[in-house]
């Protein structure tokens, strides 16, 4: 079926791959196939998890129906060649997200950092009195920063000890865990009645 559901101001170009029929990708993330007669049919897409994300469905000139990343596509179309030991990712995350402004090509030795700076959540170290004193990007910066190790930071934050401040007289939590941070505090007002009323 033939379907011509433009976008106002989407723009398109060649995807420079040997295929059979003319395939184009947009800057706005969409893959279509483009008839002798003008008209285009926008091509669907599906996850893979196999294949690290979602792929489109290309018909090569020898036949042959391939599967590529559609990140891959849209890169490939708008960025240029790839170049040697670098990959297309998606700049926010969202790996449906192909949006051009969304897309760029990074060397795959700095994936993981980017992976795991994404897991990283802020630990907050609070005093008797329910203040926070400081606040660390990370469970590991914590641990470097305070007489503990990483595993016992990370049990701080969940709660995992009977007593709720640490050798050091601090407790921690995640920064976005506002239901531990909420418990801490009753604690410290039930065992201290130290805690100041906001």
């Amino acid at each position: 079926m033939i379907n011509d559901d433009l976008i106002p101001f989407e723009r398109w170009k060649d995807i420079p791959l040997d295929t059979k029929f003319c395939y184009q990708a947009s800057d706005i993330g969409r893959i279509s196939h483009v008839y002798p007669s003008g008209h285009r049919r926008i091509l669907s897409e599906c996850y893979v998890k196999s294949l690290g994300g979602f792929v489109t469905g290309l018909t090569m000139s020898d036949g042959s129906y391939q599967k590529f990343q559609t990140v891959s596509l849209v890169a490939k179309t708008w960025l240029g060649v790839r170049p040697s030991q670098y990959q297309a990712i998606h700049r926010n995350g969202i790996k449906s997200d192909h949006r051009l402004s969304n897309i760029v090509y990074i060397n795959r030795k700095n994936i993981g950092k980017i992976a795991n700076a994404k897991k990283r959540k802020a630990v907050l170290k609070i005093n008797k009195n329910g203040d926070i004193v400081e606040i660390y990007k990370s469970a590991k910066d914590a641990s470097d920063k305070n007489a503990y190790s990483y595993s016992a930071i990370k049990n701080r934050c969940r709660g995992c000890y009977k007593d709720i401040l640490g050798t050091d007289g601090y407790a921690y939590c995640y920064e976005d865990d506002e239901k531990m941070f909420n418990k801490i505090l009753e604690r410290l007002e039930s065992e201290y009645g130290s805690v100041k009323t906001m």
